[in-house]
């Protein structure tokens, strides 16, 4: 897998798509698995790409993920995985909203409902 930048915005999707690309006889989280097996031969920007990854998949596996809020599952995916926040934050959370098919919300105060 290709190392990539951390700044480029749709960072998580390249990757797990050059996974795909690179492995397409083998379901993708079995290829995460198998490279975390050899941690120690990855490079490092390339093992926190994989534990984003890991985090992204797992995020967007849980269930009513269109009802939760950011923060809700931030400490357990952080701990879980070994990534800070701001990779949550800016990469995990937004990556595994897109991969259920969520938008992301327009910048700007919401509309009120009154009751």
């Amino acid at each position: 897998m290709a190392l990539l930048s951390y700044t480029s915005k749709p960072f998580l999707l390249r990757a797990l798509s050059d996974a795909w690309e690179s492995n397409r006889n083998m379901p993708l989280g079995d290829w995460l698995v198998a490279r975390v097996a050899d941690y120690e031969a990855l490079e490092p920007g390339e093992a926190m790409a994989i534990s984003e990854a890991l985090a992204t998949t797992w995020l967007a596996e849980m269930p009513g993920l269109n009802t939760v809020k950011r923060d809700d599952c931030k400490g357990e995916c952080m701990a879980r995985f070994g990534i800070g926040w701001r990779s949550y934050q800016l990469r995990v959370w937004p990556a595994a909203r897109q991969l259920v098919g969520l938008k992301r919300a327009k910048p700007g105060p919401k509309k009120q409902i009154k009751k």
